[in-house]
C-alpha cells in the first residue's frame, strides 16, 4: 500500500512538472529561441526515461528476486532522489512569471524580470513601440495609422497620458460609453479591437515618457472626481444595497457625459479580453466585481430618484444591464430586458 501512495505521488509530481514547464517556456523564452528551449525541454524527458531504465535495470539486475521484493524498490526510489532534489533546488532559481506577477499588481517587477530575460529586445521596447499602429478618435475609421509618435504630436496642452480604449470590435471600441468625456474634451484616444492588444499595452506600459492609460479602467483623472451631493449620495447607498456583490462600489461617473451608467474595471485587474486570453491559456481567474458609474444629471438616473421598492430594484436591473450591453456583453435575462425596455420606452 505504501509503494502505491508513493507512485501515485510520484506520478502527480510528474503530471503537474509535465503540464507547466512547457506554459513556463512559451510565456519566458524569448522568441527567437523559444522553439529550441521546447525541444530541449522534450529531449530531457526522453534522456530522464533513459536514465530511469538504467537505473532500475542495474539494481534489480544485482540483486536477487527475494532481495527486490523485500527491498529493491526501495533503492530505485532512492535512486530518484538525486533529481528530484535537484529539480526542487534548481525551482528557486527560475525567475516568477511575469504574467502572474503583472495579474497581482506588480507591475515593476514583471517587467524587470522581462527585460532580464529578454534583453536588448526589451531594452530597444520604445523603437518597437514606434512601429505600432493602431485606430484612433482622431481618424474616426478602422484603418490602423495612427502611431504613438503621431499621437503624441497632437496631445493637448497639459496632458501627460497616451489614452486607449479595448473591446471586441472597431465599432465596439469606437462607441465605447468610456470615450464620452474624451470626446467632450477633444481628446484623442486609441482605439483597439485586436485580441492581444490589452496585453501588448500591459506589457508596453508607457511610451517617451508618457503612461499609457485604459479609459475602461478607474481613476482616469482624479482631478475630474466629482462631488456628491447628499442625495446622490443616497442613492449610490441604495443602487449599492441592491446590487450587492455584482459590483465593487457605485460612484458618480466623471467620464460619462450621455450615457446613464457604465462598468470600469478596478486599476490592477486584467480587462475583459485579457480575462478571456489567461482563461484559454488554462489559469482560473478570480471573479471581477467591476465597478458601477452612474451619470447623476442623465434622466434614466432621474427618473430613478423618483421611484421606490420593486419598481426601484427593477430599474437598477435594468441600468446594470444597460452597463453590460455597452460592455458587448449580454445581460444574464436578455428577455427581461426587453420586456423592462419596452416598458420604459412606452
Amino acid at each position: 500500500s505504501l509503494l502505491v501512495l508513493f507512485r501515485i505521488i510520484g506520478g502527480l509530481g510528474i503530471g503537474i512538472a509535465s503540464m507547466n514547464a512547457p506554459m513556463y517556456i512559451a510565456e519566458i523564452a524569448p522568441s527567437n529561441i523559444r522553439g529550441k528551449m521546447v525541444t530541449y525541454y522534450q529531449l530531457a524527458i526522453v534522456i530522464g526515461f533513459f536514465i530511469v531504465f538504467l537505473a532500475t535495470y542495474f539494481i534489480g539486475n544485482n540483486l536477487s528476486e527475494v532481495e527486490n521484493i523485500a527491498f529493491g524498490w526501495k533503492y530505485m526510489f532512492w535512486s530518484e532522489l538525486i533529481p528530484s532534489c535537484l529539480f526542487l533546488f534548481l525551482l528557486f532559481l527560475v525567475p516568477q512569471s511575469p504574467r502572474w506577477l503583472a495579474l497581482k499588481g506588480k507591475d515593476e517587477e514583471a517587467m524587470a524580470i522581462l527585460t532580464k530575460i529578454h534583453g536588448e529586445d526589451q531594452a530597444n521596447k520604445e523603437q518597437v513601440a514606434g512601429l505600432l499602429r493602431f485606430a484612433s478618435t482622431q481618424e474616426d475609421s478602422a484603418t490602423q495609422n495612427v502611431s504613438l509618435a503621431s499621437y503624441i504630436e497632437r496631445m493637448k496642452e497639459g496632458q501627460d497620458k497616451i489614452y486607449f480604449v479595448v473591446a471586441d470590435s472597431f465599432e465596439a471600441a469606437k462607441n465605447s460609453p468610456h470615450l464620452e468625456v474624451f470626446r467632450k474634451k477633444g481628446i484623442e484616444v486609441l482605439l483597439m479591437s485586436d485580441r492581444i492588444d490589452e496585453w501588448l499595452m500591459t506589457g508596453l506600459m508607457e511610451y517617451k515618457g508618457k503612461e499609457l492609460v485604459n479609459v475602461a479602467k478607474e481613476e482616469i483623472n482624479e482631478d475630474d472626481t466629482k462631488k456628491v451631493s447628499e442625495s446622490d449620495q443616497d442613492l449610490i447607498s441604495k443602487i449599492k444595497k441592491h446590487l450587492g456583490e455584482k459590483v465593487s462600489e457605485v460612484i458618480v461617473s466623471s467620464r460619462l457625459t450621455d450615457s446613464a451608467s457604465c462598468l470600469v474595471v478596478p486599476k490592477n485587474e486584467p480587462g475583459a479580453q485579457l480575462r478571456r486570453i489567461l482563461e484559454a491559456s488554462g489559469q482560473t481567474m478570480d471573479a471581477s466585481n467591476p465597478i458601477f458609474e452612474i451619470n447623476a444629471k442623465h434622466k434614466l438616473l432621474k427618473k430613478l430618484k423618483d421611484l421606490k421598492g420593486k419598481q426601484f430594484n427593477s430599474f437598477v436591473d435594468f441600468l446594470y444591464d444597460y452597463a453590460v450591453i455597452a460592455e458587448g456583453g449580454s445581460p444574464q435575462d436578455p428577455a427581461r430586458y426587453l420586456r423592462q425596455l419596452d416598458k420604459y420606452l412606452s
